[in-house]
């Protein structure tokens, strides 16, 4: 019976952390529909609107039913980031599957450069689903390798969501997380950053390392 509470405790800790992480992942998704709107790439806008909604939706559900969670402990911390980064490449593969699906030929072809040597749109590569989740984990673990052959043609708002989703999992997408949401305490907040960096602390206080980490990333990529 202990052993049954103690799991039945364990998952719920986990899923109220990941419905939290998810709902921010969901806003990631949304923000590449700003630069497929100016660039009247309308498929892919309708895409990453509906994915994004979706994930923040499912991530807020999750948090709801499990927000009478415990703190995590350390063994929750290590679940946590091991599911995140299960769950991270896979869900933010989606909007690359959807926007594939829902594009036609016709304008995805149109998204190839005029002086280009090739006749074929690189987003069709992104109807398979394994290529979408190997794309997303590549992104978000700054690998940098892609599955597009040739990278123009997937349309400017597939090609700014790339670089975005690299550009966040370059500070880390966990410790983002805890730049934003206030709920951690100090332990649970130590546990959580530790498991996706080094201990070592810019400040006394973990959630403020977290957000000096993004403030001086935010400074780096705007000024520099």
């Amino acid at each position: 019976m202990m052993k049954n509470n103690h799991a039945n405790r364990t998952y719920q800790i986990v899923f109220k952390q990941l419905g939290s992480l998810i709902i921010l992942l969901g806003f990631v998704e949304m923000v590449p529909s700003v630069t497929s709107v100016l660039f009247k790439e309308w498929y892919s806008a309708a895409g990453f609107i509906l994915v994004g909604i979706a994930t923040s939706g499912f991530g807020y559900l999750l948090h709801k039913i499990y927000q009478q969670a415990e703190e995590p402990h350390y063994d929750h911390a290590l679940i946590i980031a091991a599911s995140a980064w299960l769950i991270l490449p896979f869900t933010g593969g989606m909007p690359l599957f959807v926007i594939a699906h829902i594009t036609p030929v016709s304008v995805m072809n149109s998204y190839i450069p005029a002086d280009a040597n090739y006749t074929f749109s690189s987003l069709v590569y992104f109807q398979n689903p394994i290529h979408c989740f190997f794309e997303s984990m590549s992104a978000y673990t700054t690998t940098g390798l892609s599955m597009a052959d040739h990278e123009p043609s997937v349309g400017k708002g597939v090609l700014f969501y790339r670089s975005f989703a690299q550009w966040v999992g370059g500070a880390g997408f966990i410790i983002m997380s805890l730049a934003i949401f206030k709920k951690h305490s100090g332990r649970s907040a130590m546990l959580l950053y530790g498991s996706e960096s080094s201990n070592e602390k810019l400040k006394p206080k973990v959630l403020d390392t977290a957000r000096a980490i993004w403030k001086s990333y935010l400074f780096v990529t705007i000024f520099l």
